[in-house]
């Protein structure tokens, strides 16, 4: 009995080491190679010519500047344990929908109908997929909360 324990023990600590180590290791790409390798995605998926790629370079720069820094700052606050007021909250949630907004109606300038088309329609697909990637992570942790609870 004690060697499975002593076992199972040193099996759980390597695995949670190695589960922090990959978490540290995650390359950190710059805006600017984000944004090409968006582009580049982008025109393969929806065969856009040179000049559509560079527009859409520029827009994906700009957007994935805007990401970093936003992420910075809700960073910061997260450290400092400060809660938004409703009011903050409100003007983030407005901020996001107006860029997101602007971007699509600049995507709708850039590309034609048939790519415009396809483009939303993947970018309802991963929507679709990241939401129901968020439920099941809600589902585990409600299970986790319910198994903790009895015990």
């Amino acid at each position: 009995m004690k060697h499975v324990l002593i076992t199972l023990l040193a099996f759980i600590t390597l695995n949670t080491s190695a589960q922090q180590q990959e978490k540290v290791d995650k390359p950190r790409f710059t805006a600017e190679q984000i944004a090409t390798i968006k582009t580049k995605r982008m025109t393969l998926a929806l065969d856009l010519n040179a000049s559509q790629q560079q527009k859409i370079q520029e827009l994906n720069l700009e957007n994935t500047k805007h990401r970093k820094q936003k992420r910075g700052d809700i960073q910061e606050k997260r450290k400092s344990r400060a809660k938004l007021s409703p009011d903050k909250r409100f003007a983030l949630v407005n901020e996001t929908l107006d860029k997101a907004i602007a971007h699509k109606s600049a995507m709708k300038t850039i590309l034609n109908k048939e790519q415009f088309e396809k483009w939303e329609k993947g970018n309802r697909q991963k929507r679709i997929a990241r939401n129901r990637v968020k439920r099941q992570k809600m589902m585990k942790r409600r299970r986790m909360r319910q198994t903790i609870k009895r015990h």
